[in-house]
């Protein structure tokens, strides 16, 4: 058989196909390799991803002060660009709100990968005013993944720095 590591996980039918592509055609074998290889290398980053929000969703959930410093990264970055924040409009209400910590963080999970959500508070005179006006104004709305990710990494970041 093959040195080719990408190969060792494969079926014994489906590595008799590489080889025999290999010797009819170098050319094409090399671009299904690369193809196998990049596959594996996103199911490894994805994996990755899936960990890191594991833990962090332990930290969160187990930590108070993971939940507040969360909450401080959010209120952040609202006052600097909602929109790289928080998937969905913003109202100008719950924009104030959000940027005197006035809302909550939790965890969506009914989704196959759970996402950090926000949802902004209001007082209860407020709500029914806007309530009345805009609808659902409660709604809790998704951080953005770029912007989920950046917080998941400067926490455990933050987390290394303060336990070592």
């Amino acid at each position: 058989m093959s040195s080719d590591g990408f190969l060792e996980n494969l079926p014994n039918r489906q590595k008799h196909w590489y080889e025999e592509l290999k010797r009819r055609s170098p050319a094409e074998y090399e671009k299904f390799k690369r193809e196998a290889q990049g596959r594996r290398e996103v199911r490894e980053h994805v994996s990755e991803k899936a960990s890191d929000f594991a833990d962090f969703q332990f930290s969160f959930e187990s930590e108070p002060g993971t939940r507040e410093a969360v909450k401080d990264k959010v209120k952040e970055g609202i006052k600097r660009n909602p929109d790289s924040v928080v998937e969905g409009k913003l109202d100008a209400k719950a924009r104030q709100a959000m940027e005197k910590g006035h809302f909550d963080v939790a965890i969506d999970k009914s989704q196959p990968m759970p996402r950090l959500t926000v949802k902004p508070a209001f007082g209860p005179k407020e709500a029914d005013k806007q309530g009345a006006a805009e609808g659902n104004i409660a709604e809790a709305l998704p951080l953005k993944p770029s912007f989920q990710d950046r917080l998941i990494l400067s926490l455990q970041v933050r987390t290394k720095n303060s336990s070592g």
